[in-house]
C-alpha cells in the first residue's frame, strides 16, 4: 500500500514490478482523492512531468472501491459520508482534466460519484463483517478480472 498519495518509492517499485509482467491491481477508497490517488499512479505526478514516463504504470488495473459496490457489497449507510462542498470541487477539478475523458471509467465514476453524493473508504467493506473484504469482495474482484481478460 502507498497509504495515500505515492511517493516516488512506491511509484518507482510498482513500474519495477509491471515492467517484468506482475499486473498492478489497485483498490482506493471511493471518494474524490481516491481517484486522484489512482491517476497519480497511473499516469505520473502532475507536479514532476519529467518522471511520468519513468514512473507511470498505465496499465494499472482498478478493481474498485466503486460506486457500485456500495449498493452491491450492501455498505452500511452509516459507514458513508457525505461529499462535502471541498470534494464536489475536487470531482469538478478532475472531471475537467483531459486524461480523465479518456478513461470512460475513470469519468463515468466522477460522474456516478457526483449524482450519489456520497463516498465510501475501503474500510466500510469491512464495517457489518471483518471477513467480507478478504473473504468476499476481493475475490469476487480477481475473478471478475481474470474473467475480462
Amino acid at each position: 500500500t502507498g497509504k495515500g498519495y505515492p511517493d516516488y518509492s512506491t511509484r518507482l517499485f510498482l513500474r519495477k514490478v509491471h515492467s517484468i509482467g506482475i499486473p498492478i491491481l489497485a483498490m482506493f477508497d471511493c471518494d474524490p482523492h481516491g481517484l486522484e490517488i489512482l491517476i497519480s499512479y497511473s499516469i505520473g505526478s502532475i507536479n514532476s512531468f519529467d518522471q511520468n514516463v519513468r514512473m507511470a504504470v498505465p496499465e494499472i488495473e482498478w478493481i474498485g472501491l466503486f460506486v457500485e459496490d456500495i449498493s452491491r457489497f450492501q455498505l452500511p449507510h452509516e459507514c458513508l459520508i457525505p461529499l462535502a462542498e471541498r470534494d464536489c470541487r475536487k470531482l469538478k477539478q478532475l472531471s475537467e482534466k483531459p486524461w480523465v475523458s479518456q478513461h470512460p471509467v475513470w469519468k463515468t465514476q466522477l460522474l456516478l460519484l457526483e449524482s450519489y453524493g456520497y463516498k465510501a473508504e475501503i474500510q466500510s467493506v469491512s464495517a457489518n463483517n471483518p471477513k467480507l473484504l478478504c473473504e468476499h469482495y476481493l475475490p469476487t474482484k480477481l475473478v471478475e478480472i481474470r474473467n475480462h481478460f
